[in-house]
Parts: C-alpha cells; sequence; structure tokens
C-alpha cells in the first residue's frame, strides 16, 4: 500500500504499517488498531520513525510499557499470512494524516501526520496513551508544521 487515497505514504510511514502489522502478529490480534501503530513507534529499533514522539517529549519507554499492560494478547495464535485489515479507527487516522500532509501541501503522508491523526481520532487506545503523556492535537500540528518548514516532512 503506498497511498490512502490521494497523498502517497513516504517510506517511513510504510515501514511503521509494516512494524504495526508484525505488532498485531506478536499480539495474536487479526486486526491493525491504533494501538499497533503507536507499539510500532515505541519499538527499541525505531529511532528514526520515532522522531516525532521525541521531539513531542513522550517517553517512549513509558508509553511502551503503558500499552503492553493496557493491551491485551489474543488466546489464540493466528496466521501469521492472515492478512490484517485497518480497525475503522485506523482508517481515520491515515484519513486524518493525508488531511493533515495536504494541508501542509506536503507531497507524502510521514509518520508525523500519522501521529496528528492519532490524536485527532481521539477515541484509540494510542491517543489515549499520548494524551496520558501530555500530547495534544495541537501540539502535534506545532511539530510537524516546524518539520515541513524545515523540509524534514515531505
Amino acid at each position: 500500500m503506498s497511498t490512502m487515497n490521494d497523498v502517497p505514504l513516504a517510506d517511513d510511514t510504510l515501514r511503521l504499517i509494516a512494524d504495526a502489522r508484525q505488532e498485531s502478529i506478536r499480539m495474536q490480534h487479526e486486526y491493525i488498531g491504533t494501538e499497533h501503530l503507536l507499539l510500532a513507534l515505541t519499538r527499541d529499533d525505531v529511532d528514526r520513525i520515532a522522531s516525532p514522539l521525541v521531539e513531542l517529549g513522550v517517553d517512549i519507554a513509558r508509553a511502551n510499557l503503558l500499552l503492553e499492560q493496557t493491551v491485551r494478547g489474543g488466546r489464540d495464535p493466528v496466521r501469521k499470512d492472515l492478512d490484517r485489515p485497518f480497525t475503522s479507527r485506523t482508517k481515520q487516522v491515515f484519513v486524518y494524516a493525508e488531511d493533515a500532509a495536504r494541508e501542509l501541501g506536503r507531497s507524502q503522508v510521514d509518520v508525523g501526520h500519522v501521529v496528528y491523526g492519532i490524536m485527532r481520532e481521539q477515541r484509540g487506545i494510542a491517543a489515549q496513551v499520548l494524551q496520558d503523556a501530555g500530547v495534544t492535537v495541537e501540539l502535534v500540528r506545532n511539530i510537524i508544521r516546524q518539520a515541513a518548514s524545515r523540509g524534514g516532512a515531505q
């Protein structure tokens, strides 16, 4: 998947989706929810794609721990090759992310736009964890605007 609608997904966003799928498999879920997106952003090996969270001052280890304590894994193993659809909230996150990219005149949806989408959606587990960490929609909007002005977002 390289685009959701009109605006293509940046490489970091494609990596985020692939990592979220792996988190879904690890948790034995048959879907990709906002919690899987945030779990992917808080993995130990994702410094590059976690940068919006770092810029927002999120304690990555604490957010990961809270997610791991909140999200329960499935009891029955699920097939790894199973297609995992996005939940309706995750789909909405990407609609909001695309809107943000378009509003800023960016040519691609990057991870900062996805974090914005998570916060704007508000009701997902990921948004709740980020809100508990003090993140707001306005803070994320400011971060992605700053990145765009530096040329960091596409």
